[in-house]
């Protein structure tokens, strides 16, 4: 008989575990294992039914591919769970509660087949709210950033957490700039930077009349002490370096536009590179993924239902490669560390007046000759209980997914 699902964990109880005893990142260990576990972060449809970690079997073999093995329930509803990410030892989860304000830590590391939900962390206990991004920063701990106040009106900023989930940092300009609603960001510690998008003023999001940015910001890692600002297209979204270089693609939500952003410079330059859907707007580009060769670039297009593969050897010239349905959508992906399977989850956000849905799939693109190829054999639908195998609690009603996490 199936458990049943509950709603509320006693807080007081949990035990904080160490997020990173070792500086090496995980994905340089992880990037010659088989990935076999896909964590995907998801909130329930109705709201009436706590918000969940679950962990899919993603092992081809297994009798149970496919299938929900275990939910973590975390004992509040209405998060609106956001993005995630691992610490840098790959030992812990950290995932956003987009309009809760909550970030919370799950330990892994224990038995990577049934997650520990071990912190809570409250940022609007801190002035902070609308947590939104996760990166690891080796060596130092895990940066989450904050798109807005405790308000959700402006600043936000960038914090760090130390090894002991305890906030360590709180990374803003200097004097402050009013105008900071940090969207996505990524790190390249070789060169000292961070790179950050900001996108919109969240309250208005929510408000239905969105108040959108067009800043990027180039960064003092080691200090997070924003640099330089430059402006580019209509809400600056996803941002990535290409590897081994200080040069970062950074894609804009409303226009569906692509820029290249240049550190190198002084001051940074940035060139748009791509119209994604010319000149429609209907593109809706959302998580960004590129290869670890830095060869191949992997868009969700939300408004297209599907995701696009860009050949970025020239990443002044992408190329189109090959594009795939996913179903209605599409918009957070993640690649796996040996890069040959892309996790696809259809479903964006509901935010007061705005709501952009999906299907409540988790699909999967194979990478196979350098395309992208859909995986008939996976399809994770959060509407149906079918979808949970029997080691699984199982919520009543639907299941949103959105952060998603191999390992």
């Amino acid at each position: 008989m199936r458990r049943a699902w509950f709603l509320t964990i006693p807080v007081c109880l949990l035990a904080v575990v160490g997020l990173a005893q070792d500086d090496v990142p995980a994905t340089q260990a992880a990037a010659t294992q088989q990935p076999r576990y896909l964590y995907v972060w998801a909130g329930h449809e109705a709201r009436t039914q706590s918000d969940a970690l679950l962990v899919v079997d993603i092992v081809p073999d297994s009798p149970t591919y496919s299938k929900v093995t275990y939910t973590v329930p975390v004992g509040s509803v209405g998060n609106e769970p956001h993005h995630i990410g691992l610490s840098p030892d790959g030992s812990t989860i950290v995932a956003g509660g987009l309009l809760s304000g909550r970030v919370f830590f799950f330990d892994i590391k224990s038995d990577p087949t049934r997650p520990q939900l071990v912190k809570i962390f409250d940022a609007q206990a801190v002035g902070l709210g609308v947590p939104d991004e996760v990166k690891p920063l080796p060596g130092r701990g895990v940066l989450v950033s904050m798109m807005g106040d405790h308000h959700a009106a402006s600043p936000g900023g960038i914090v760090l957490f130390d090894t002991r989930a305890e906030l360590l940092a709180r990374g803003d300009s200097a004097p402050p700039d009013p105008n900071i609603n940090v969207h996505d960001f990524d790190v390249n510690p070789a060169a000292n930077l961070l790179i950050s998008t900001d996108f919109l003023i969240p309250h208005t999001l929510i408000e239905g009349a969105p108040s959108v940015r067009d800043t990027v910001r180039i960064w003092d890692l080691n200090s997070l002490r924003i640099r330089h600002t430059l402006r580019i297209g209509q809400g600056p979204w996803i941002t990535k370096f290409l590897p081994g270089t200080r040069k970062a693609l950074v894609s804009c939500f409303l226009d569906g536009t692509l820029w290249l952003v240049d550190a190198s410079y002084n001051p940074p330059t940035a060139q748009k590179v791509l119209d994604f859907d010319g000149d429609t707007n209907n593109s809706m580009p959302s998580i960004m993924e590129i290869s670890r060769d830095g060869r191949w670039m992997f868009e969700a297009l939300y408004g297209l239902n599907k995701v696009v593969q860009y050949d970025i050897s020239d990443p002044t010239r992408p190329r189109l490669v090959s594009e795939v349905v996913t179903g209605q959508g599409p918009h957070y992906i993640r690649l796996s560390p040996d890069g040959k399977r892309l996790f696809v989850s259809n479903y964006f956000i509901e935010a007061g007046k705005t709501v952009l849905k999906g299907d409540n799939h988790v699909k999967l693109i194979r990478i196979e000759d350098n395309r992208m190829q859909l995986d008939p054999a996976f399809d994770v639908d959060l509407n149906n209980a079918s979808a949970y195998a029997p080691t699984a609690l199982i919520p009543q009603g639907k299941m949103r997914p959105h952060g998603l996490v191999v390992q």
